[in-house]
């Protein structure tokens, strides 16, 4: 904005998206003035993406996702894969059942970049079938084991003991009538897919021991082995890793804390963070942890220079300190292009 000379500019921060019907009255130091009750209208955007997503139940397991917000006139998915699409409301299919940040950069009709991060927002647990198993191994033989279907909509279920037997209720019982080494199977039906969950060995033998359990654990899930990456200051909304889970609190690794299932955090200060949350899961309490899970960018460089000349040439030295905090460097030097590296030396002609 070009400032009058006798009136000078005075910076107004509005935090506030809207429409702003802007006044002026001047002053001259007599009666008389001038005013303009609607000088200048100014709209302030501040629309921030959501998306929702809705998951197939059956495998691939296509990922629906789609935009809430219609004021945009261009659009960025990140899926947390390595894969991206600018399509409004895409779907993805993802080649694991791993976890996923997902992100979506929008560009509205004024040319603002506004993002929105669900961390974890991809998560396929609540589609795979899982169980639990326990026994008391001091009750010698035959020994009763009890095996539990983790809740989902299931409309059938298949169990093979690993023995030659086998159930088809949600929470059977099973008699087990000597030592061995044994591999439970569950098949349910859900949703019209018949999905199958093989446990790990559990081994029942006659010797006292406090109880036990074997089998499937829930189904374990792998986090994204990079962090969340961006620049603050950075929103994001977190996601727990099962829909089982019922949130006691989240520990965001910094110092600050939510109860929230879904919570929502700006990080405004550059470094790596640790987000965990302790939940009550079908296993009882937990702690899940991902470590360094988010590295939010922003930091200022910590450079030394160093110049020396003789009669003829002027010489740069520059070192960058905190280079490993960089994706990439390049120094400019005037009107140069630039020249990429933590350590630069540059030499110019020193003219008359």
């Amino acid at each position: 904005m070009e400032q009058h000379p006798r009136f000078p500019t005075l910076p107004i921060h509005i935090n506030t998206p809207g429409n702003y019907n802007v006044s002026l009255q001047i002053n001259h130091g007599s009666i008389c003035g001038l005013s303009y009750p609607n000088y200048q209208l100014v709209n302030v955007e501040g629309v921030t993406p959501q998306f929702e997503l809705e998951i197939d139940p059956c495998p691939p397991y296509a990922v629906h996702f789609s935009d809430t917000i219609s004021d945009a006139s261009s659009w960025l998915w990140d899926f947390g894969d390595g894969t991206t699409s600018t399509l409004q409301n895409p779907t993805h299919i993802y080649s694991s059942t791993n976890n996923f940040h997902v992100g979506l950069n929008i560009t509205t009709p004024a040319g603002c970049n506004r993002t929105y991060v669900g961390f974890n927002s991809v998560t396929f647990t609540d589609f795979l079938p899982a169980f639990t198993t326990t026994y008391n191994a001091t009750s010698g033989f035959p020994l009763n084991v009890n095996f539990t279907g983790l809740p989902m909509n299931a409309t059938s279920y298949l169990w093979d003991f690993g023995d030659g037997n086998s159930s088809n209720l949600q929470n059977p019982s099973h008699s087990y009538q000597s030592n061995g080494n044994y591999i439970a199977t569950l098949t349910v039906v859900a949703n019209g897919c018949a999905l199958t969950i093989t446990g790990s060995p559990f081994i029942i033998t006659s010797q006292p021991s406090q109880n036990g359990n074997g089998g499937s654990e829930p189904p374990a899930t792998t986090n994204p082995s990079n962090p969340f990456v961006s620049c603050a200051p950075a929103g994001i909304v977190f996601f727990k890793q099962s829909p089982l889970h019922q949130i006691i609190a989240w520990d965001f690794g910094d110092g600050t804390s939510s109860t929230l299932d879904n919570p929502s955090k700006i990080y405004t200060t550059p470094g790596f963070y640790t987000v965990s949350y302790q939940a009550n899961t079908p296993s009882g309490i937990q702690t899940i942890t991902y470590a360094q899970s988010v590295y939010i960018g922003g930091f200022m460089p910590d450079m030394n220079v160093t110049t020396t000349s003789n009669c003829t040439t002027f010489f740069i030295a520059t070192n960058l300190n905190n280079a490993a905090m960089f994706d990439q460097v390049r120094w400019h030097f005037g009107a140069s292009s630039g020249y990429p590296g933590v350590q630069v030396n540059y030499q110019t002609p020193l003219t008359n």
